[in-house]
């Protein structure tokens, strides 16, 4: 991703990749809040990718009334210790991230399982009305049979 990037003209000071083991679930929420949110201005686009292991756990929020599960981006840091997972970024987490996000091109692509419902909702009513009028597609690549 960085690579395509770069070919389309953005700065190399203007991207940041974490690997290994700076993908930690403090990593990632750090990096988010220091290059997004702090970083991104209300009229600048900014683009939050994440390849990776995605999974389930139960929800304990009570917020997924569907499937009552949570889905998770697995950190470098991830552990499970029996039916509990450690450490990996919970959709509910991602979503207070976004919601505090300055500008509104905001694009979000995440490359992982079970990682099709992650930002289910998010951008309803926060975006779509300052977009009437302008083509805009939501396009989602999870597994069979999600709903949306």
């Amino acid at each position: 991703m960085r690579d395509v990037a770069q070919s389309l003209g953005y700065r190399k000071s203007d991207i940041r990749v974490l690997l290994d083991h700076e993908a930690t679930e403090a990593g990632i929420k750090r990096a988010f809040q220091d290059w997004i949110i702090d970083g991104v201005g209300s009229g600048d686009s900014a683009l939050f990718y994440f390849s990776g292991h995605g999974s389930r756990i139960p929800d304990e929020s009570g917020d997924e009334t569907e499937d009552h599960r949570d889905e998770v981006l697995v950190t470098h840091d991830f552990r499970q210790a029996g039916s509990t997972l450690k450490n990996a970024l919970i959709d509910d987490d991602l979503q207070k991230l976004i919601g505090r996000v300055k500008t509104k091109r905001l694009l979000i692509l995440v490359d992982a399982c079970h990682s099709g419902t992650a930002t289910k909702g998010l951008f309803t009513n926060r975006y779509m009305s300052d977009t009437e009028g302008v083509a805009k597609n939501l396009v989602y690549a999870g597994q069979p049979n999600d709903n949306f």
